[in-house]
């Protein structure tokens, strides 16, 4: 009963951070998408998919490897071991990543005209997401540690947004306090962690370290073949259209991903707690699937079903008249939510949960390919909505590899 209170306690305080977020990414959304135009939301967008693959190789995975652990060893001096030795592998990484950065960006400066700031400004967040351990706290189910960081970090963000992004010259600024959220979580929560759990504070080894990203290796796999179907859409889609594209497709999905973050907060919840009870009992995991299946899907099926039929309303009072051409791409992409929830619950609860993170990373590469086969074809002829046909072809994939795994296993749940 009383982990049961705290999945639930976990839920509430993600609830209340992305409730919040709803509201002030309501507020600021179309705000940037108004003042910055089709043009440079899209530039923007652009910037900040490429500043994924840097963000990408810095979490290594450790947002799905770090709870898993924790939650496994939520007691006792264990857990300050593997909280240490994934932070100095993350630590470790984002040196390396940053001298990276530096050096391309010079580099590439000689040869291509671009915003260099901008995305000085946006690899903030790279930095920011290296040092927020929110994994630790997903790990020991106690995520109302971080609800007041994550909400005051949003709202400076915010308030540098409306004092700030007056113009579309103003883009730097766009970047930079969209990506100032994390630091100053970051530095929130280490506080926290200083006061409240000094003892996870221990020193390792090298080799300690080196286990850690070896560890992290198989969900790494994982989270590369994903970027590589959702981040790297919005690249290609840069490097083979205009801005102007790009901002179309973006904002599009940008509506997408608010409805989706509804469900993320219970997604974050679940995924340890689930993960502990299939170290536990098999028969009460699989009961634990198949209640949030069912309940998940059926209030993510009303949910889409909505985006459908009001998308030209959703578009035209969110983005603008500007953005028309969004209408299609957002009906496109309506049942994206539908498909990922089922995705996740079959294959990140399913098959990573019951020890299958080989299994499931074969899938995603399997997917990753399939969608570098499709997305030049159907952006080149169906440009934005080629981009979102691609998506969801791809994702409805993952899911049908997953759960024919899933069904053909002995950790079946339906």
């Amino acid at each position: 009963m009383k982990v049961n209170w705290s999945l639930l306690e976990n839920i509430g305080s993600l609830l209340t951070v992305k409730g919040l977020q709803y509201v002030l990414s309501f507020i600021t959304f179309p705000y940037l998408v108004r003042v910055l135009h089709v043009d440079g939301f899209g530039e923007l967008a652009f910037a900040t998919g490429i500043i994924q693959y840097f963000l990408l190789v810095s979490n290594f995975g450790f947002d799905l490897s770090g709870p898993k652990s924790i939650a496994r060893h939520d007691r006792g001096p264990k857990r300050g071991f593997y909280f240490t030795s994934i932070m100095g592998a993350k630590l470790f990484i984002l040196l390396l990543l940053t001298v990276v950065f530096a050096l391309a960006l010079v580099a590439l400066s000689h040869w291509f005209t671009f915003n260099a700031l901008l995305y000085v400004a946006i690899y903030l967040n790279v930095i920011g997401t290296a040092l927020f351990p929110i994994w630790f706290f997903q790990g020991i189910q106690k995520m109302r540690y971080i609800t007041f960081v994550s909400i005051m970090g949003r709202i400076i963000s915010v308030a540098g947004i409306f004092l700030f992004v007056k113009a579309a010259d103003d883009i730097v600024w766009a970047g930079f306090f969209q990506s100032i959220t994390t630091v100053i979580a970051a530095v929130c929560s280490w506080g926290i962690i200083i006061k409240e759990y000094p003892d996870i504070l221990i020193r390792v080894k090298w080799s300690h370290i080196k286990d850690a990203i070896k560890d992290s290796l198989p969900y790494f796999g994982s989270m590369v073949a994903i970027n590589l179907y959702t981040t790297s859409t919005i690249v290609f889609l840069g490097l083979l259209t205009s801005d102007y594209i790009v901002g179309i497709y973006s904002a599009a999905n940008r509506i997408i991903d608010a409805f989706r973050g509804g469900l993320s907060p219970i997604v974050d919840a679940l995924y340890p707690f689930v993960n502990k009870a299939a170290k536990e009992s098999k028969e009460r995991a699989k009961a634990i699937l198949r209640k949030a299946f069912i309940i998940l899907c059926t209030g993510t099926s009303v949910l889409c079903i909505g985006i459908l039929i009001t998308a030209q309303w959703l578009v035209y009072y969110i983005l603008g008249p500007s953005y028309e051409d969004s209408v299609s791409v957002l009906q496109i992409l309506a049942f994206l939510p539908l498909i990922v929830i089922s995705s996740n619950i079959y294959g990140l609860f399913g098959m990573i949960s019951f020890g299958h993170q080989k299994e499931f990373v074969t899938v995603l590469v399997h997917s990753a390919i399939l969608d570098l086969c499709i997305v030049f074809p159907l952006i080149y002829y169906m440009k934005a909505d080629g981009a979102a046909l691609t998506m969801v072809l791809t994702e409805i994939y993952v899911l049908y590899r997953c759960v024919k795994f899933v069904n053909a296993s002995d950790f079946r749940f339906l």
